[in-house]
């Protein structure tokens, strides 16, 4: 068996000018968050879960993200649009 609780790596992805989005695996194996808007990052948030591989994300264009962690689209990524 793997020894998860050592996962490290981030995902990031440019929105927009000026905008900057970044995940990984935080403690306890939860989905952070935080977003670069015009060279200042906003405070990490912990949007849950339990990871078992760190996370992946990409874009279309400004909006929305996809968000996917163990082989799977996340679904809480949805309160992220608009901030």
């Amino acid at each position: 068996m793997t020894d998860r609780s050592c996962l490290r790596g981030v995902a990031a992805v440019a929105r927009s000018a000026g905008r900057f989005d970044r995940f990984w695996v935080g403690p306890d194996r939860v989905l952070m968050h935080a977003a670069l808007r015009d060279g200042v990052w906003a405070a990490a948030e912990d949007l849950g879960g339990q990871l078992a591989s760190v996370p992946a994300v990409t874009t279309w264009a400004e909006e929305p993200m996809e968000v996917f962690r163990d082989l799977r689209r996340w679904s809480a990524v949805g309160s992220l649009l608009g901030r």
